[in-house]
């Protein structure tokens, strides 16, 4: 298989670490990925060349290939091949050529098509042979700009082209007829009739070989399958970059509006959601200070439906941008007229700085939010990010404390001090004995939901407070273990409560020494992962093979729960 990704220079981290994972993958074999970019545009900070760093880092081998503009004997060639004639003919115009282009490939072409279209290169039929006056071409100006030539290549066009043409260059590199269409508020068929002349002219071209159909069809015989695979595409970046600086700052921003907000009208909620990137891209672009304050909420609100999105894809870097920039648009009353988004997207925005490796900002962030927080809850939903951040700094004393100062809040029996925590102990010890007298351990696999928000964040801090206290503390840690499994056997199941009975398995087999207990926990928590669409499967499997299975069993019995867990 390979695998071509052109202009890498504007990539994204998320697309750099599919492509690390891709190439580091030691069963991935038979596959050839090949990028191009322009080194120009890249600087040594650049992500593409540290993760090009971290892969060869990685034994990964790449091989680097750099395009060189064609020298002065390539475009005499490639002039007299196109002309049919010996290079001492076309000798002079060759060399006017390159001079003016420097060997750009691309502007070599284009330039060279140009004189043609202008009528300073002409095919004489009676001579049967081309025709040029270099002393001509040599006094006239000729632009040794690309960006001039392709803008001056629009201006021949037809206004109604040129508009659609600025219109396809706020979309992207790419546009479909229907878009396009829905944009320019015409019909499919004026739309592709108009466009003609940009085909014609290879400004554009059609992404397949039905664009013909609208100019063919009555508008009322073409399908929404036909119309939604017309798609056109740029020739060149270069091409699209002239379209679009046609359009003033004021004439961007207007149009990238208009666009965000006509795709957003003629969605579903479903379609909204599949589009919801290129919805807010261009709604951002086009946000100018002066919207009514239901405009921002609404903007506001999208871009936290983007940031979502976007983190729930792994993509961080992209997800912080989003959840930032909803927060820039908030009207400055936001906390108090918007209270549920504005918390949204604070605590949103933390975590992905976090994520990101920002963690100066985080806290910052986390600083803001708690601040503004209206209840206990909100609180918490904070500091489970905060002990997670801590936990992964290895900042187990500031992790204790958040979690253990946040549990107290929420209403749990905790302790302030090393030394309260060992009748905190006896006493989780004398209720967890209590209900296995009436409550057999393979039913728990039943357990009704845990639909009480409080005891919720209880169970999720604790989970994050497991780490930071088997390093610090191991009576602390038999502590949050078992309160973690008490409170899901007596307070109802949850996501969190197959980690949390595999966990106590591995205490019991160490603390305890009760191994065919430790071992029913491990295989209730095996079961009900299931329920939860297996959350946090490799973190379930890891403690009950690690630390429960092998005392009862061969650790080879392991050894395939082991392998899922790695691939997970």
């Amino acid at each position: 298989m390979v695998i071509f990704l052109d202009d890498l220079q504007w990539v994204d981290r998320a697309s750099l670490d599919l492509i690390k994972q891709l190439l580091t993958e030691t069963d991935r074999r038979h596959m050839l990925l090949i990028g191009a970019y322009r080194d120009n545009e890249v600087d040594p900070g650049h992500p593409l060349l540290l993760s090009l760093d971290q892969l060869r880092q990685a034994h990964v081998t790449i091989s680097e290939i750099s395009l060189q503009p064609l020298r002065h004997n390539h475009v005499q060639q490639l002039v007299a091949d196109t002309l049919k004639v010996e290079i001492p003919v076309i000798q002079a115009l060759g060399t006017l050529l390159f001079e003016k282009t420097l060997g750009n490939a691309f502007f070599t072409r284009m330039l060279f098509k140009s004189l043609y279209s202008n009528g300073q290169l002409l095919f004489d039929f009676q001579e049967n042979r081309w025709q040029w006056d270099i002393q001509q071409l040599q006094t006239i100006s000729l632009t040794d700009n690309v960006v001039e030539l392709m803008t001056s290549r629009l201006d021949d066009l037809a206004p109604t082209t040129q508009r659609l043409l600025t219109l396809g260059a706020c979309i992207g590199d790419q546009f479909s007829l229907s878009v396009l269409s829905l944009v320019s508020a015409s019909s499919y068929s004026t739309v592709a009739k108009q466009l003609w002349d940009a085909l014609k002219a290879g400004l554009i071209l059609p992404l397949g070989g039905n664009y013909r159909i609208p100019m063919l069809l009555d508008e009322g015989t073409l399908t929404a399958d036909q119309i939604d695979q017309i798609r056109y595409r740029f020739v060149h970046d270069r091409v699209q970059e002239a379209a679009y600086g046609l359009l003033s700052l004021e004439e961007r921003q207007t149009t990238h509006w208009q666009i965000g907000q006509m795709m957003l009208q003629d969605s579903t909620a479903a379609a909204t959601d599949d589009n919801i990137f290129e919805i807010v891209n261009h709604l951002n672009r086009g946000q100018v200070p002066a919207r009514p304050a239901a405009e921002q909420y609404q903007l506001a609100r999208l871009n936290w439906q983007a940031g979502d999105k976007a983190k729930t894809a792994t993509a961080y870097a992209a997800a912080r941008t989003y959840f930032s920039t909803g927060i820039d648009v908030l009207p400055a009353d936001a906390w108090a007229e918007e209270y549920d988004l504005t918390f949204a997207l604070y605590r949103d925005v933390s975590e992905c700085e976090y994520l990101c490796g920002n963690f100066e900002t985080a806290e910052l962030r986390f600083s803001e939010t708690l601040a503004q927080a209206q209840s206990v809850i909100d609180q918490a939903a904070v500091n489970i990010i905060r002990v997670v951040l801590y936990d992964n700094q290895g900042k187990f004393v500031e992790n204790l404390a958040v979690g253990g100062d946040t549990l107290r809040r929420l209403g749990l029996d905790w302790p302030d001090s090393a030394d309260a925590v060992d009748d905190i102990l006896q006493a989780e010890l004398a209720d967890y004995r209590d209900y296995l007298q009436t409550h057999p351990i393979p039913d728990l696999i039943h357990q009704p939901e845990l639909e009480n928000p409080a005891t919720r964040a209880c169970v999720q801090l604790l989970i994050n407070m497991c780490g930071p206290a088997y390093f610090t503390d191991p009576k602390l840690a038999t502590l949050v273990a078992l309160k973690m499994a008490n409170l899901s056997m007596q307070q109802g199941s949850s996501q969190w409560a197959s980690q949390a009975y595999a966990m106590w398995g591995s205490v019991m087999t160490g603390a305890f020494q009760e191994y065919e207990t430790a071992d029913s926990f491990g295989q209730v928590a095996l079961q009900l992962k299931e329920r939860y669409n297996n959350y946090n499967e490799a973190k379930v499997i890891n403690a009950y093979v690690g630390l429960v299975l092998p005392w009862r069993n061969p650790f080879s019995a392991g050894i395939d729960l082991l392998r899922h867990a790695y691939q997970v």
